[in-house]
C-alpha cells in the first residue's frame, strides 16, 4: 500500500469534512451534481435525462455543488494530479478515476497500490452503514488511518479469520 497516498487523501477528507462549502461526501458514486445525492438509480436517471450528468472535458468543481466519494474527492481535488490521478467523463455523464492505462477501480486499486479487498473495505459504499455527509467522510479518513497504522486489518480471501470486521480488537 502506499502509505504516503493514503494518508494525504485522509487528511484532504478531514479537510473536506470540515469545510461547509466542500464537496457533498458521498460513497455511492465517484462524483456527481449534488442533485443526485440521496435519490436512487431510477431517480438518477430522470436527472441524467435532464441533462445534469457531467460533460467530457467539464472541469468538475469541488464545492457543494458536487458531491463525490473519497476517490471522486482525490480526483476532482487535483491534489493527486502531479502523481498522475485524474479522471475522465464518460458517455453517460459519469465520473471515472484514471490512472496510467486504467480506469474506475483498477485506478484506485493501482494508485493507492491496494489489494481487491483493501480498496473495496476503504471505499466501496457496501462497507460502510454511513455513506453519506461528514460523518462518513470522517470514517472513511479514520479507516485509512487505521489500516496504515495497523490498527484496522484487512483480511484477504483464504486468511483464517478473512469474515472479521477488521479491527484489532486485542489489546
Amino acid at each position: 500500500m502506499n502509505k504516503e497516498r493514503l494518508l494525504k487523501l485522509a487528511d484532504l477528507l478531514e479537510a473536506d469534512a470540515a469545510n461547509p462549502e466542500g464537496v457533498k461526501f458521498d460513497l455511492n458514486f465517484w462524483a456527481a451534481d449534488a442533485q443526485f445525492s440521496g435519490k436512487n438509480y431510477e431517480e438518477r436517471g430522470v436527472l441524467k435525462d435532464q441533462g445534469m450528468g457531467f460533460k467530457e472535458g467539464e472541469a468538475i468543481p469541488v464545492n457543494c455543488g458536487t458531491a463525490a466519494c473519497a476517490v471522486g474527492l482525490a480526483c476532482i481535488s487535483g491534489a493527486f494530479a502531479d502523481e498522475g490521478l485524474t479522471y475522465k467523463i464518460n458517455h453517460n455523464g459519469d465520473l471515472l478515476p484514471v490512472f496510467e492505462d486504467y480506469e474506475d477501480w483498477g485506478a484506485a486499486e493501482i494508485f493507492f497500490d491496494l489489494t481487491d479487498e483493501q480498496s473495496s473495505k476503504l471505499f466501496s459504499p457496501g462497507s460502510y452503514s454511513n455513506r453519506t455527509g461528514a460523518s462518513a467522510e470522517l470514517e472513511v479518513a479514520m479507516r485509512i488511518r487505521g489500516l496504515v497504522d495497523g490498527t484496522y486489518v484487512v483480511y484477504e480471501p483464504g486468511d483464517d479469520d478473512y469474515d472479521d470486521d477488521g479491527y484489532d480488537d486485542e489489546d
